[in-house]
């Protein structure tokens, strides 16, 4: 028997932890671990949301788990969203144990709409492109005219799979010019007396983090919210229990005693997601955080990993380490109903300005950089920062 649980108390989500951690495991989905997801509600959630996780279980056994809240935003409309929108690594998704998918889709619907105040929507941001989970969810929610799926814009997000062997047997099947550029990184940072070290404990992880906000803050400033102590503190929540086990890893580069690169990462049954870094500029010929990745990689190949999913956007050095592209989606679903008009005209603003985003990344870069300057001279400050996955 399948029996669905929406919880709205912080303190039920302490009583799913260990179940829920598993089934992202099993899922291999490292953005919907618990000890992360569970670190960002207590650090980083709108002052406007409230908690609407969803369990799914069979004879007992936890089968299912939508990690979302409801955010009534500053028009108070409420509209659902995953847990960690928009600051945690890509990758979303309703969580379901081989097998149990259909039945889940169908379970976590019924208790969303049944859920009070109603939602109006679901945001589905940084999902699967190729996930069919969310047209399920559509067709078979309970409304007398289900649901629509409004497929917003894809970007990319390159990947690299480890097919077998060592980090030395994929270094020996790339490029030579490659092999170079990587033996060249780690001698140049060598020479300047730098080493790449993997945090084990947790005061390397308190310097890393502290690290990370100097760096991060230096670079970005006020146009990103990735080095602000919440968000630290939600890393540093995380971090004490997913560091230990390998789920949060976390790199530094450091000389005379000093970081001068941080790299993060999060994993999950095999599944490693690039999320962030920052580096010393002074450094930059240095490339530190390149020399970071480098041994993030070799050990994820000696680790067992089966994939690293480094993050959406065509960065160069992105297509230089992946053998694959895995796009991810931004998609609206909206019930039909009462408020279906009202749901459209409250979302049709982000399809708008997301459209205008995706259009501007496909011109050639000189018309891109004018776009940009035109929109800094009005806007009065610089560009965004990054709002999530290696910003």
């Amino acid at each position: 028997m399948t029996a669905a649980e929406l919880h709205d108390d912080p303190e039920e989500l302490e009583r799913l932890r260990a179940e829920w951690d598993a089934l992202a495991v099993a899922c291999a989905r490292p953005g919907s671990s618990a000890s992360l997801l569970i670190a960002w509600w207590r650090n980083l959630p709108p002052a406007t949301a409230s908690l609407r996780v969803v369990s799914v279980r069979r004879d007992g056994r936890l089968v299912g788990l939508a990690p979302l809240f409801l955010d009534r935003g500053r028009l108070g409309v409420p509209a659902l969203r995953f847990l960690g929108t928009p600051y945690m690594p890509q990758r979303h998704a309703i969580l379901a144990a081989p097998g149990e998918e259909r039945e889940v889709v169908r379970a976590v619907g019924a208790a969303l709409a049944a859920s009070r105040p109603r939602p109006v929507s679901l945001g589905l941001e940084r999902i699967d492109a190729a996930a069919t989970w969310p047209s399920a969810l559509a067709g078979s929610w309970p409304a007398p005219l289900g649901a629509g799926l409004a497929c917003e814009f894809s970007v990319s997000a390159p990947v690299l799979t480890m097919n077998g062997g060592g980090f030395d047997d994929w270094l020996a099947g790339k490029s030579s010019n490659f092999r170079k550029e990587v033996r060249r990184t780690r001698r140049k940072l060598e020479a300047r007396g730098a080493r790449v070290h993997r945090v084990r404990d947790a005061a390397a992880l308190e310097r890393a983090l502290a690290a990370f906000a100097r760096l991060h803050g230096a670079h970005w400033g006020d146009r990103s919210k990735l080095w602000r102590p919440r968000t630290i503190g939600m890393l540093r929540e995380a971090g004490e229990t997913m560091v230990p086990d390998g789920r949060m890893r976390v790199y530094t580069v450091e000389a005379d005693g000093e970081a001068i690169a941080v790299e993060l990462l999060f994993a999950a049954g095999g599944e490693v997601a690039s999320w962030n870094t920052a580096w010393d500029p002074a450094w930059a010929d240095e490339r530190p955080s390149m020399g970071a990745l480098y041994q993030a990689i070799e050990d994820c190949f000696e680790g067992g990993d089966r994939r690293l999913d480094l993050g959406e956007g065509k960065q160069p050095y992105k297509l230089r380490l992946a053998d694959d592209d895995e796009p991810v989606s931004w998609m609206t679903l909206i019930p039909r109903g009462a408020a279906f008009p009202l749901a459209q005209a409250v979302a049709a603003p982000r399809r708008i300005h997301r459209a205008a985003r995706t259009l501007v990344r496909r011109l050639p870069p000189p018309a891109r950089q004018r776009i940009m300057a035109a929109r800094k001279m009005l806007r009065g400050s610089g560009p965004r920062g990054p709002s999530g996955a290696n910003g």
